[in-house]
């Protein structure tokens, strides 16, 4: 497995993987959008899962989910066929991104599938998904390569470039057990947009000041539906709103979507929808 270790005297990390890791002509700036970028597409998967598609780039988040997991729906047969074959809208697949380690998120059988099938494709996850995978699986050499395990600490950002692509991996804690399990939050430039998935964050005003997430602007917000609707989450709607538009994930099949009044998010109802931004 390869294994990422914060330096101690650094609170800014950018990695390049491979050649061809580059920010891009773009010269784009952390947390800034680019008015002349061609834009980017969200495409719905199931529960938080998206892929990103854009400036000939994709990125798939949290999507490696084909099991239905208590309430929260999986990705169907044929839209998980597709994205192995890489068929439409599937065919660039260059990263592949995890905000942590529940099953509604993240399911090894999947996760090891998508490896084998998409070999171009690098993935960097936190050291418990990367764990996850590896644990008793026979082919884990195959693919050691594409994968890089990370473990940022609070307050730093883990940054790499993939591909002309740019990510930013931020802890984020999933509840008051900070480390159980760990959750991250993304930032990702795509096509010129500069987008943040938060996984199932807490996101109290103290937690997002942590991370470095307050004062930062973005495109374009994707955040779980029970953000909207409580004044419990009015910090995290207020730091992380997207300048383009917000979009609410991780609601059950039939329920409905609580709204907040103006500034209401868009919203998935099946698979393969897709926004544009």
């Amino acid at each position: 497995m390869s294994q990422w270790t914060p330096p101690k005297a650094s609170r800014w990390i950018v990695l390049a993987i491979g050649l061809a890791g580059t920010l891009g002509a773009a010269g784009l700036t952390r947390g800034e959008s680019s008015a002349a970028a061609p834009g980017v597409d969200v495409v719905f998967l199931a529960n938080e899962g998206v892929y990103l598609t854009g400036g000939e780039r994709g990125v798939l988040l949290d999507g490696c989910v084909r099991v239905p997991y208590l309430e929260y729906g999986a990705v169907p047969d044929e839209v998980w066929e597709k994205l192995l074959r890489g068929e439409a809208p599937f065919e660039r697949l260059d990263l592949v991104l995890v905000s942590h380690a529940h099953r509604d998120h993240f399911q090894v059988e999947a996760a090891r599938e998508l490896l084998l099938a998409r070999r171009e494709t690098r993935w960097v996850v936190h050291r418990e998904v990367a764990t996850a995978i590896e644990s008793g699986w026979t082919r884990w050499p195959e693919v050691t390569g594409q994968v890089t395990a990370v473990a940022p600490v609070d307050g730093e950002r883990a940054a790499y470039r993939v591909a002309g692509l740019e990510v930013e991996l931020l802890r984020l804690p999933h509840g008051p057990a900070r480390s159980m399990p760990e959750n991250l939050a993304h930032v990702v430039q795509i096509g010129g947009r500069t987008l943040v998935h938060v996984g199932d964050a807490r996101a109290s005003r103290e937690d997002l000041a942590r991370a470095g997430l307050q004062g930062r602007r973005f495109d374009v917000a994707l955040l779980p539906f029970w953000y909207w609707g409580s004044p419990t989450w009015s910090a995290a709607l207020d730091a992380l709103a997207g300048r383009l538009g917000s979009v609410a994930l991780h609601r059950p099949p039939g329920d409905p979507l609580p709204t907040r009044g103006e500034g209401s998010p868009h919203d998935f109802s099946r698979p393969l929808e897709r926004l544009h931004y």
